[in-house]
C-alpha cells in the first residue's frame, strides 16, 4: 500500500509523496528543488509561483502574465510538468539566493520537443550565467563562462540531465551516463532563473520540466546512480 512519508534528512524536509516504490533522490547538500506536482500557484496566464521543496524557501515567481509557463498534468508516467513556450519567453525567477561558488550541480528532468536552431537554457543563474540547456542542434550543454556541449543530439523524449560544475572537471550526464567532460570555467550562482538564460528572458527554453534540483556540490557516482533510480521509478525513464 502506498504511504505518505514525511521526515527530516540533513536538516532538509523530505516529502516522499504517496507513491509506492519510489525512493528518494539525493538529499545531501540540496539547495533548491522544484517538482511540478508540488507548490505550484496558478494565476492569469499560467504559473505565477513555483515553491522550493528543499526547505530553503527559494520560491520562483513570474509577475508578467505573458511570460508565465503552464502547468500540464498527466504528461509523463501520470506526473505533471511545467511547460515553457519558446515564443513567449516563459520563465520563472528568484532574484536573490546566497552566492554559491563552484563546485555545484544542476539536475533536470526535461523534454525538449524540437531543435529550433537556437540555444535554449532550461536553468540559469540570475546574473546571466546560463547553466544547463540545449544547443541549436538539440545537444545538452552547460555554461559558466565557457560552453561545454555533447556531440549527440537528444530525441524529444524526457531525459535526466545533470551538470556538474567544477571548473576544469565539469561534466554532463544524461540518464546517468557521462557524455562529455571539460572546462566550463568558474561562473557562480546568485539568484535563479528557470526557463531562460536571464531574468529578461534571453535564450528561452521551449519544453517541459518535471523536476529541477540544485546542489551545493558536484554529484558523485553514487548520487548520480541514486538520481537515476529515483527518476526511473517516478517518471518511468
Amino acid at each position: 500500500m502506498a504511504q505518505l512519508l514525511y521526515g527530516k534528512i540533513g536538516g532538509l524536509t523530505n516529502f516522499q509523496g504517496a507513491y509506492s516504490g519510489v525512493v528518494d533522490p539525493p538529499l545531501t547538500g540540496l539547495l533548491a528543488r522544484y517538482r511540478a506536482d508540488l507548490g505550484v500557484t496558478e494565476g492569469a496566464g499560467g504559473v505565477t509561483d513555483w515553491a522550493d521543496q528543499s526547505g530553503n524557501g527559494y520560491t520562483l515567481s513570474q509577475a508578467t502574465e505573458a511570460n508565465r509557463p503552464a502547468l500540464v498534468t498527466g504528461v509523463i508516467n501520470g506526473q505533471s510538468v511545467i511547460r515553457f513556450t519558446l515564443a513567449n519567453a516563459d520563465h520563472l525567477e528568484r532574484a536573490t539566493t546566497p552566492a554559491e561558488n563552484q563546485p555545484y550541480a544542476w539536475a533536470i528532468v526535461a523534454a525538449h520537443p524540437t531543435a529550433s536552431g537556437v540555444a535554449q537554457w532550461a536553468v540559469s543563474a540570475e546574473g546571466g550565467f546560463r547553466s544547463v540547456g540545449y544547443d541549436s542542434s538539440d545537444r545538452p550543454m552547460m555554461f559558466a563562462g565557457s560552453t561545454l556541449a555533447d556531440d549527440v543530439a537528444l530525441n524529444a523524449n524526457f531525459h535526466t540531465i545533470i551538470g556538474n560544475f567544477n571548473s576544469a572537471t565539469s561534466e554532463i550526464f544524461v540518464d546517468g551516463a557521462s557524455v562529455v567532460t571539460g572546462d566550463a570555467n568558474t561562473g557562480n550562482i546568485a539568484g535563479l532563473v528557470i526557463g531562460a538564460g536571464s531574468p529578461a528572458g534571453a535564450d528561452p527554453f521551449g519544453g517541459d520540466l518535471a523536476e529541477v534540483f540544485l546542489y551545493d556540490h558536484a554529484l558523485d557516482a553514487g548520487e548520480i546512480a541514486a538520481m537515476d533510480t529515483y527518476v526511473a521509478a517516478r517518471y518511468g525513464i
